[in-house]
């Protein structure tokens, strides 16, 4: 992006991050997230609420429930909205879904 005259803002990496939460899965979301919180551009709630969604997609609710509440110990600016509880219910449904598909 530098190469060619754009200086990475929020926007852009919010952009990157939600394209490896879909395709590089939650393992390279962490990376860019930690990336992030780790660079002069820090993640937002967006930032957050992708990673998390990625989480529940994925079926890792423990590791969305830790993002949840490092999200809420970032204090005002990072609270809960709708997209944070659709994440987190979305993550509670797989489990029931795992426990369905095993029983059997």
């Amino acid at each position: 992006m530098k190469e060619n005259g754009c200086a990475p803002d929020l926007n852009s990496h919010n952009i990157i991050l939600n394209g490896l939460a879909r395709t590089g899965g939650p393992k390279r979301a962490m990376e860019m997230l930690t990336k992030m919180k780790n660079s002069k551009i820090k993640p937002d709630v967006v930032s957050y609420n992708t990673v998390l969604g990625c989480l529940s997609r994925a079926g890792m609710f423990e590791e969305a429930a830790k993002l949840m509440k490092e999200m809420k110990a970032r204090g005002r600016g990072f609270e809960y909205d709708l997209i944070t509880y659709c994440s987190i219910l979305e993550a509670v449904g797989k489990i029931n879904e795992d426990r369905n598909v095993t029983a059997f």
